[in-house]
Formats: structure tokens, C-alpha cells, sequence
């Protein structure tokens, strides 16, 4: 007897996994016509999804399908409580509030509730979209404080409260910050309808920054120049090429002699800005007045939490779990004179919405000055 098997078609698997995103039909159909899929079959794929109830309707700032796997689990959860630098500085920014109530968006494990709840707040509000909440309540209770803390499950941008409070809290920091964009966008929608007249969020300002630097062993170990010279003696050169059309953020513990001019790409307002704030452009004119060789970018945040309070991710500081994210590009020989032309874009994926970085780099070279004969 023969067992038929079966496989996803060419370009399918690309449509599939789109659909952990929230999504809309023209998108999704869009996106079809860019794969071998095509638009068709994303279209009849489509229908046949929401006909058999397969696909549900969301808002636009409900998390990815990953998202629970991810920050649901206790082996996410544990990184960032083991994270002593971060965890350390949220619960003395917390103890410095002097708040009555609070909500926690995003609570995850429930430690910033727990903080928040043993430095005396009498009213905690913990909202967390994935399952991990039941452990988190259970948690609580073990420690004494199931009167203080009320659990929420579900998405937080829709969550209201019958009397505002005087703290709205939540660690929504991705990996340079921005991956996290849904959160904080359900954190300043809480902010803007829960908080009190003269309340404070934490954390209540945050700053991404971009630096050119100089460092060949990152560039050798965890970027492309590990295929510029030979590998075990054979010319690997083809893998360097195509590394350049799908090049990516590398996280990695940098150098901090490395860099070469911090530059600040956003100054987030957490008390009045909201998601929007992630999407921007910026350029900056650089002039070079040494000879150094460009390895590409590296990008950190600051988070201030509270007055004097607040986490630095650079390379200078103390390290943390976000560490620094390695933007690797081809090489750039630079003498005294030579300036870049930097513009960085943050814009919106069409299909995810989710911000996209785009870095462009141009070099204005020093003029050649030749001799009168």
C-alpha cells in the first residue's frame, strides 16, 4: 500500500507564515503576487481560511501568533529576570514612585507587579495577553499579595479601569527597542485613557542611538567578512555577495573603542508620544578628519525610568540582555577629509506593519589635490 504525502507548494510556506501577523486581505493577496505562490492561490487560501473559521479578527495591536511562544514561556521569562542590571533598576525606579495604584502592561512574570506591590501600592492592575498570566497570579498569592494585584488577560490597548492611576508601567524595550512596537503602542493607549492628571509612566523616556565603527574582528567573526578570505582554503567569495542582498541586525557584545560617533537617532516622550514616534528619518553630514576603516553600524538605547534612574545598553555600560545590535555592511576605507552621507529610515512593513530599518551610506571622498608641473 502507497501513502501519498504531501508538501506546501512553492511560496506557500511564505503566505502561511504571514498569517501570524495581524493582516488584512489585499496585503495578504499582495504579498501572493510577490512569491511563486501567486496572487491567486493567496486569494482562494484567504477565503478558505475564513471560511473554516480558521482565521480571527483582531486589531491592529494584537501581538503576532509567535508572541506567546516567545514571552509566554518561562525560558523567555527567566533571561530577563536573570537580567540583574535591568530587573535591579526597575524595582528601585518602582520603589521611588511613591504611587498608590498602577497598571503593569505586558506584566509577563509578574515581578514588575510584585515590585510594585511591595513597595506599597494598595492597587495593581498586571494585564498580560498570554497564558503565562495564571502562573503569574498563582505566583503572587504564594507571596502574599492576591489582594493587591488584579490579573487581566487579553490585549491591553482595550483595557480601562473605573478610576485612573497614578503609575502606568511596562518593560515594552525590544532589541534596540523597536520590536516591541505593539506593546508600547497597547502602553500608551492604557496611559492615555487610565492614567491620572500629573501621573507617571515608566519608563518615561527613551533614546535610540547609531554609531559607524571600527572593529574588524566583529566584522570577521559576525559579519560577512568571515567570507572574504578563504575557508579551510577554498574560495568562499560567492556567500560573500550574497550576503549583501539579505543582510541582517546581528545582536553582539561590542567593543566599546569600536565606536566612532554616537549619533541619536529618537528621543521617545513616553508620557505624551505613542508608536507613531518609531517611524522616522534622519540624516547626518560626517566629516573625518583621520584615516579609519568603516565595519558598519551598532545600535543601543537609553531607557530613563526615573529621575537620576535609568538603563544604558551601550557597549560602555553594564551589560545587559538587549546587549547591542550589529548593523554589518561591505567595508568602507576612509582617509582624513572623507565624509558620509548618512540617512536612516524607520519605516512600516506594508504587510505587518512592524518598523523596518533602513540604512544608507554614501562617501564623499577627499579631493585629489595634484601637483603644477
Amino acid at each position: 500500500m502507497t501513502v501519498s504525502k504531501r508538501l506546501l507548494a512553492p511560496g506557500t510556506k511564505q503566505l502561511i507564515e504571514a498569517l501570524g501577523n495581524p493582516l488584512g486581505r489585499e496585503a495578504f493577496i499582495e504579498l501572493g503576487s510577490q512569491t511563486r505562490a501567486g496572487a491567486d492561490c493567496a486569494g482562494r487560501l484567504w477565503d478558505f481560511l475564513i471560511g473554516e473559521g480558521l482565521l480571527n479578527e483582531v486589531r491592529d495591536t494584537e501581538q503576532p501568533t509567535g508572541h506567546a511562544e516567545v514571552f509566554g514561556a518561562w525560558r523567555s521569562q527567566r533571561g530577563m529576570l536573570a537580567d540583574y542590571h535591568r530587573t535591579a533598576t526597575f524595582a528601585k525606579a518602582i520603589a521611588a514612585q511613591g504611587a498608590e495604584s498602577a497598571i503593569d502592561v505586558g506584566t509577563g512574570s509578574g515581578i514588575l507587579a510584585l515590585f510594585c506591590a511591595s513597595a506599597g501600592m494598595k492597587t495593581i492592575y498586571a494585564l498580560e495577553s498570554t497564558d503565562i498570566l495564571s502562573d503569574a497570579a498563582a505566583i503572587a498569592a504564594a507571596n502574599g499579595y492576591t489582594d493587591r494585584i488584579t490579573y487581566v488577560q487579553g490585549d491591553a490597548s482595550g483595557f480601562s479601569c473605573e478610576q485612573p492611576v497614578d503609575l502606568v508601567l511596562g518593560e515594552w524595550s525590544g532589541m534596540w527597542l523597536f520590536e516591541e512596537w505593539r506593546h508600547f503602542d497597547a502602553f500608551a493607549r492604557v496611559r492615555d485613557r487610565c492614567l491620572k492628571p500629573g501621573g507617571a509612566v515608566l519608563p518615561s523616556r527613551a533614546r535610540v542611538f547609531l554609531s559607524p565603527i571600527e572593529d574588524s574582528n566583529l566584522y570577521v567573526e559576525r559579519g560577512p567578512g568571515f567570507w572574504e578570505r578563504p575557508v579551510w582554503g577554498f574560495d568562499f567569495s560567492l556567500v560573500h555577495t550574497q550576503q549583501w542582498d539579505r543582510t541582517r541586525r546581528i545582536i553582539v557584545r561590542a567593543n566599546p573603542r569600536s565606536i566612532l560617533r554616537p549619533l541619536e537617532l529618537l528621543d521617545l516622550d513616553c508620557r505624551t508620544q505613542d508608536s507613531e514616534a518609531f517611524f522616522f528619518e534622519r540624516a547626518f553630514d560626517l566629516a573625518f578628519n583621520h584615516a579609519w576603516t568603516c565595519h558598519g553600524f551598532l545600535g543601543w538605547f537609553v531607557l530613563e525610568l526615573a529621575p537620576g534612574v535609568e538603563i544604558d545598553t551601550s557597549p560602555a555600560s553594564i551589560d545587559t540582555h538587549w546587549h547591542q545590535s550589529y548593523f554589518p555592511m561591505e567595508q568602507l576605507q576612509i582617509v582624513a577629509g572623507d565624509r558620509l552621507d548618512l540617512k536612516v529610515r524607520s519605516v512600516k512593513d506594508p504587510l505587518t506593519g512592524s518598523p523596518v530599518i533602513d540604512i544608507q551610506v554614501a562617501q564623499e571622498l577627499k579631493p585629489l589635490v595634484l601637483p603644477l608641473l
